[in-house]
């Protein structure tokens, strides 16, 4: 048991000792001092009530009132929350591991919203540091994304360029043009103008930046431009592959022959086929069946996804690629075939194998549009590598979407993208099929309208007394990993892929953790990390209590009454009845 006692003992106004208003006892599980009961006595001035009541500040300092959780154990919840995406089973393990703390999951839970409220907080009463700090390196390049899935809100981050600050995130209903404005509003009256603003090509977006930053330019990002131009030339193509694949259930088929096969030979023959194919002259002349090689082949057509980059559609085209593996599978089945006596054992598998693909591969009219696709590939990945953005040589997906650092590559850039607007020029001129030029000359369109807002030179500032040249990233490369990040550790967490539910529920303020991993901006806010907790100590509990009210999802549900109304055998009747009553009010 430990005492806490308020440290004002006579009343500042006569002198007179104070009384004691109450003595409360709490459970506190810290992880410096441990599972501790903290006592707690409250005093007050009889004869000036009007002075409120005076309570142990070092309490204060230690734990938030009302809560069991010291602010030091809601850090470490948080930071293995959000850095380490921990589930709260997991943080609850960590807690009795390492500080041999026993708190219960419900706990945890409410402690997690409870970080993100505080760490808001935190960076809100700081933005004159975080303004000071930005003026000192020369002022601020302003990206702005969104992300959402489903009907859940736009979760809007925002991030400055050159400190790599996450600014601000808030839920917005939708990227329409009026919620965008208030968003940007509240970042110019907290920072002043950026030196640029790079965005996605949402209409809502490009209006509200003319709106709020008119004199300042505004950029659109290389990987939002390339996404539009892919699903503008071929998203038709896509779609029919799709939806042939699916309806010939290809790859279930496949799936299902494979496991059949797993489940007829030792993993082991299986593994040595594979480590033996790179040195065929070491297999040996076996009259076993052909069942393991074709094995191998059908593995091969299914590992069709890790032909991406990781960047998703339109760059990664998983169902073109999954076609022109069964194409080129079936060429190798019907060699396969005339190497073998007809109607022999060995041919019965390979049979099998070419029945599974047989209905996709012989459809005249889906080769046609296969055609037409790969055509215009052609021409998607000719912008893709004039742009540089998003590299097709690249395997880190969204951590490497291509940013120049140097004033040469952006001429580089500049030249290659005439010269793809030249050879556009002739593809449309040489094309015969209509539907094709068509798609190129919508190309050309969005190419002349978007081009002026593609490509920036250097900025030139001031800084510390000095000139320096900053860059403009082209793509909103840290925000995309920003939101991979979040969609990773929800999967880590819940293991579901859809974040439909979480982006509904979670505090708008969540991007704000991703400051932690920013070495400048904790010793700018905190000092360093040992002294977060303290920071949290210095902010207003009801100001927490008042935020986490107000901007986390509530869940409504019907009451227990409502409940055995509704399960009630009678319910429809009993509603029927109602029904007749309203209809009878309504005609009089």
């Amino acid at each position: 048991m430990l005492d806490f006692r308020a440290e004002q003992q006579v009343c500042p106004i006569d002198g007179q000792p104070l009384k004691v208003l109450k003595i409360s006892t709490k459970t506190v599980h810290s992880t410096i001092l441990g599972t501790f009961q903290a006592r707690h006595t409250e005093l007050y001035c009889p004869g000036h009530k009007d002075l409120g009541v005076f309570k142990c500040e070092d309490l204060q300092r230690i734990v938030p009132a009302c809560s069991n959780f010291a602010y030091d154990a809601i850090v470490e919840i948080g930071k293995q929350r959000y850095l380490h995406h921990r589930q709260i089973e997991e943080i609850r393990r960590h807690f009795r591991q390492k500080f041999n703390l026993t708190v219960s999951n419900s706990g945890i839970a409410s402690q997690i919203v409870k970080f993100i409220s505080y760490l808001s907080a935190v960076h809100q009463d700081n933005m004159e540091q975080i303004k000071a700090y930005i003026q000192a390196q020369g002022g601020y390049i302003f990206h702005l994304d969104s992300t959402c899935e489903g009907d859940s809100p736009k979760l809007t981050s925002s991030i400055d360029a050159v400190s790599g600050f996450v600014l601000q995130s808030a839920k917005l209903k939708s990227e329409n043009e009026a919620d965008i404005v208030n968003f940007l509003l509240l970042i110019k009256e907290q920072l002043g103008p950026p030196h640029a603003v790079i965005t996605d090509m949402g209409r809502g977006m490009i209006k509200a930046v003319k709106k709020v930053f008119p004199d300042r330019p505004h950029y659109i990002c290389h990987f939002h431009f390339l996404c539009m131009m892919g699903k503008l030339l071929f998203d038709e193509e896509n779609n029919i592959l799709r939806k042939k694949l699916s309806l010939a259930g290809v790859s279930g088929k496949l799936k299902a022959l494979k496991r059949e096969l797993e489940n007829r030979y030792e993993r082991s023959v299986l593994d040595n086929l594979f480590q033996n194919l790179n040195q065929p002259m070491l297999i040996q002349d076996e009259s076993h069946s052909l069942e393991p090689l074709v094995y191998s082949l059908i593995c091969w057509i299914l590992d069709y996804p890790s032909a991406g980059n990781g960047y998703g559609f339109p760059f990664d085209r998983s169902y073109l690629e999954f076609y022109l593996r069964l194409q080129e599978a079936m060429e190798q089945v019907e060699k396969y075939l005339s190497l073998f006596p007809y109607d022999s054992k060995q041919t019965k598998i390979l049979g099998r194998l070419r029945k599974c693909m047989f209905e996709v591969t012989s459809n005249k009219n889906l080769r046609l549009v296969v055609k037409h696709y790969q055509t215009k590939v052609e021409v998607f990945e000719r912008l893709r590598r004039a742009l540089r953005a998003a590299p097709q040589e690249s395997r880190q997906g969204l951590s490497d979407l291509g940013t120049p650092g140097s004033a040469k590559e952006i001429k580089a850039i500049k030249k290659a993208v005439d010269n793809f607007a030249r050879y556009l020029d002739k593809k449309i001129l040489l094309s015969k099929n209509k539907t094709i030029r068509n798609s190129f000359q919508l190309v050309q369109k969005r190419i002349e309208k978007y081009q002026p807002m593609l490509l920036s030179d250097p900025i030139e500032v001031e800084a510390g007394g000095k000139k320096r040249l900053i860059f403009i990233n082209r793509t909103n490369n840290i925000l995309e990993q920003h939101f991979r990040v979040f969609s990773y550790n929800h999967q880590r967490i819940t293991g579901n892929g859809s974040m439909k539910k979480t982006l509904k529920s979670m505090h708008p303020s969540t991007p704000l953790v991703m400051n932690l991993k920013n070495e400048n901006y904790i010793r700018l806010i905190f000092g360093d990390e040992h002294k977060i907790a303290h920071k949290f100590a210095q902010v207003d509990v009801l100001k927490v209590r008042e935020d986490i009210h107000n901007k986390t999802a509530k869940k409504f549900s019907i009451s227990k009454k409502s409940k055995k109304i509704l399960r009630d055998k009678n319910f429809l009747e009993k509603l029927n009845v109602v029904f007749e009553k309203q209809s009878m009010y309504a005609h009089k």
